[in-house]
């Protein structure tokens, strides 16, 4: 897994692990003047994630490689820390009978891997979301709806195993990364302008195991073919639709087909898109007013 930020990749060799979730988040605070050895030359991709010393790093790209490896810190990633972050153990996940049965709620199967995949997605987010606005829902079983279960029932709308996705404004990972755990054999980009955010997605993507998902800083306007080709492009409470319909139709992004979650007001603005040939929405479940869209490049 890499982590872009523009045309730049930081992170650290694959691998790279602690004992403790909690303990990462607290190490960013760590401000020894530490260095890795310099890295020019080396093609192994680079992850976001601390080293055995318990140290974040992050690098710049050159044209033979990586450069040297610099210490990352609260201060260029989080909040200068106030108090103690809250223990992992401390946070009370759904259990694997209750995600088991919302997501047959929405049709929707995964096997024990999956299921603690999504529990411990869940104490991250809200271990993290105490030093970050990741989401403004801080109740698990809501979570669990809200981000999994509304972001996975696309997989059973859209056939999208085996294919490569874009998910813009990614955020907190949904619904991109949510996918990804469904869909262990896609291939997933996070597109993530704020980079406490990246973070955050590039520690879940360490810390569950994740392989095939990409960390990409940078705001979606300014990107083309780092991202191309692309068979689906995701987004999720978006917002700017013309803007966004009109960039992913560009022959730069080379986007076959879109999938947006969408309040029920938005469907027929977004239908009007000329750009894009458009299916009938379909009703997200448990909901009244979100719903899927999903429209192919038209191709002039």
């Amino acid at each position: 897994m890499c982590f872009h930020r523009g045309g730049r990749e930081f992170g650290l060799r694959k691998g790279s692990k602690t004992d403790s979730s909690a303990a990462q988040a607290d190490s960013f605070a760590d401000e020894r003047g530490e260095r890795a050895s310099a890295c020019s030359g080396r093609n192994d991709p680079l992850v976001v994630g601390l080293n055995r010393n318990g140290m974040k790093y992050h690098g710049t790209q050159t044209s033979r490689g990586f450069g040297q490896l610099l210490p990352l810190s609260w201060k260029n990633t989080l909040a200068e820390p106030e108090g103690t972050l809250p223990s992992m153990t401390s946070i009370v996940a759904p259990s694997a009978s209750t995600i088991r049965k919302a997501l047959n709620e929405f049709e929707i199967d995964v096997n024990a891997g999956q299921v603690g995949q999504i529990q411990e997605y869940i104490r991250l987010l809200l271990v993290w979301n105490e030093k970050v606005n990741l989401t403004a829902i801080r109740n698990p079983l809501e979570i669990l709806y809200r981000h999994f279960c509304e972001t996975m029932f696309a997989a059973k709308v859209v056939e999208l195993d085996q294919c490569r996705l874009a998910d813009i404004g990614t955020g907190a990972g949904f619904p991109g990364l949510a996918l990804k755990i469904l869909l262990p054999e896609a291939e997933v980009v996070l597109v993530e302008s704020n980079i406490k955010k990246a973070t955050f997605l590039a520690e879940v993507v360490r810390a569950l195991g994740i392989a095939g998902a990409n960390v990409l800083v940078s705001r979606y306007e300014e990107l083309g073919e780092e991202i191309a080709p692309i068979d689906f492009l995701l987004a999720r409470a978006l917002g700017e639709f013309e803007v966004f319909l009109k960039w992913a139709a560009s022959d730069k992004v080379d986007a076959r087909r879109v999938i947006l979650w969408v309040g029920a007001a938005d469907v027929e603005q977004v239908r009007k898109d000329p750009r894009w040939a458009w299916e009938p929405p379909v009703a997200v479940p448990q909901s009244l007013r979100r719903a899927l869209l999903i429209g192919s490049k038209v191709v002039a």
